[in-house]
């Protein structure tokens, strides 16, 4: 007997790969997103050391060129953990994007899995369909034969 085959295997196959494809991405991202936060961790921590670095130099006492030295290195570190901020608000964003694209298509794939489940019954209904309405055909035949040859019993 022939095996039933959906018309919906190949969309089916299809769809399962954009998942796979979909997840892959969300991990992508979750990844980017580990890294940008590590990033600007180091970048706070390194402005709070220079910070630290300025009020023990300032201890001993402040000349002009240190001050100009200071005010550089706190705008350089600043910026540095602005655009670090502004990197993680990003990937943040793309995480979330990524996310929302695997839960349509997963979405999209259980559609897709329901009308092949949906089809496949139907195929089975149709099949019992066709396989009773063979044995009463049969049943009829048989009867019929019986009833031809005098073997059926007369009332």
């Amino acid at each position: 007997m022939k095996r039933f085959r959906s018309r919906f295997d190949g969309v089916l196959r299809v769809r399962r790969q954009y998942e796979q494809l979909a997840k892959a991405e969300v991990a992508r991202r979750n990844a980017a997103l580990n890294s940008a936060e590590l990033r600007l961790a180091a970048e706070l921590q390194a402005l709070d050391e220079v910070r630290r670095t300025t009020t023990r130099q300032m201890e001993t006492g402040v000349s002009g060129s240190f001050l100009t030295a200071v005010q550089a290195a706190l705008t350089t570190r600043q910026q540095a953990v602005t655009n670090a901020e502004a990197q993680r608000r990003q990937c943040e964003l793309d995480t979330r994007q990524a996310h929302e694209s695997y839960q349509r298509t997963r979405r999209e794939l259980a559609a897709v899995e329901q009308a092949v489940h949906d089809e496949r019954a139907e195929h089975r209904r149709t099949q019992f369909r066709l396989e009773d309405h063979r044995m009463q055909e049969q049943g009829s035949q048989t009867w019929h034969q019986a009833d031809v040859n005098g073997l059926r019993s007369q009332s």
